[in-house]
């Protein structure tokens, strides 16, 4: 199931709230809401809050989208990256191509 379409914290800006599983099952939902977003004129911020578990087919569209922002010099970027996603960019060496944020450390 693809996560909710945009909602609005900033009325400037179209938040996109990734779901739980960004597998290639979900793809046509992915690819529909990442499409959506992509013709926004205002900056989209892509939450990753919920995202557990992902495959290469999701990693694929998130990086068709970034590299198309990239492209149209259109304005994005990350909120709420977590070991998941982290981990499955690493797997596959996408961790700088999809522009991750850095990791915030963990308070003891």
């Amino acid at each position: 199931m693809a996560g909710s379409q945009k909602r609005k914290k900033n009325p400037r800006e179209c938040r996109v709230a990734l779901a739980a599983d960004l597998v290639i099952a979900d793809a046509a939902g992915l690819h529909a809401q990442l499409g959506e977003a992509l013709g926004q004129p205002e900056p989209v911020v892509l939450d990753a809050a919920e995202v557990a578990r992902l495959d290469t087919a999701g990693l694929q569209l998130l990086l068709a989208f970034v590299q198309a922002r990239d492209e149209a010099l259109a304005k994005w970027h990350w909120e709420n990256v977590g070991a998941a996603l982290r981990d499955c960019a690493a797997q596959v060496g996408l961790e700088k191509m999809l522009q991750l944020p850095d990791a915030v450390p963990a308070n003891d």
